[in-house]
């Protein structure tokens, strides 16, 4: 099965590998257990900060 998602919970629930991209290209693959807590933080655009 293949999920696209932008809501990282839902990934962190279905998927067992996750492979994340950007622009197009893989900057990141591996077990999702692995890859997700390096990710939030890399994923988080400082635009949701602002109120």
């Amino acid at each position: 099965m293949l999920v696209a998602s932008h809501d990282l919970g839902v990934i962190n629930l279905l998927c067992q590998r996750t492979m994340v991209m950007k622009s197009g290209h893989v900057v990141a693959s591996g077990p999702t257990d692995q890859i997700l807590p390096s990710m939030t933080l890399t994923l988080v655009s400082p635009s949701e900060f602002l109120v």
